[in-house]
């Protein structure tokens, strides 16, 4: 009898391991800078780094989604453009996007130095869950730093992730295994 109720039990947490969880979006908006300082190529690619960064440290295979440029622009209200969106309506954006978490980089000047600054917020919060800030003589090693620093930043958003997913404790799940703890 006893076998018969643990096999129940594992049997309702297999289920439950079974039910696809709602997918959390991270969306990364175009990277901002003043025209004399970066041209729309290359802020394009420096955001196109992030978004790749992102995709490294928040995988699809953990319900991670990245949301492309396009995706966000069709999101956007009729009449606002993505370069629009910076500082105080960043965390409104990505509400109205449906992102559960956006990230945006600004690029500056710093003597003969770049500088980039990179924030994350969740939405649902409206609070910074962490940025990191760059800097270096060019382009080249600005891209170089992004690719250091990006992943500890989007991290965040799987730890926040997984907090908040239910079931998160009494359970662990590996790429092979499962492991239950039944009383």
């Amino acid at each position: 009898m006893k076998v018969f109720e643990t096999l129940k039990k594992c049997i309702a947490v297999f289920a439950l391991l079974a039910i696809p969880a709602s997918a959390t979006y991270v969306a990364v908006l175009e990277t901002m800078a003043p025209k004399d300082v970066l041209s729309l190529e290359e802020k394009q690619y420096l955001t196109d780094v992030l978004r790749s960064e992102a995709v490294k440290a928040l995988p699809a295979e953990m319900n991670f989604t990245i949301m492309t440029r396009d995706n966000i622009q069709m999101m956007l209200p009729p009449g606002k453009a993505i370069e629009e969106c910076e500082g105080s309506c960043l965390v409104e954006t990505g509400k109205n996007i449906a992102a559960d978490y956006i990230a945006q980089g600004r690029v500056g000047r710093v003597g003969a130095s770049l500088t980039i600054t990179v924030g994350m917020y969740e939405t649902a919060g409206n609070k910074l869950v962490g940025s990191f800030t760059a800097k270096s003589p060019d382009i080249e090693q600005l891209e170089a730093e992004i690719r250091k620093m990006a992943k500890n930043l989007f991290m965040k958003a799987r730890g926040n992730a997984l907090a908040a997913t239910p079931f998160a404790t009494g359970i662990s799940a590996g790429p092979s295994t499962v492991a239950v703890k039944i009383q």
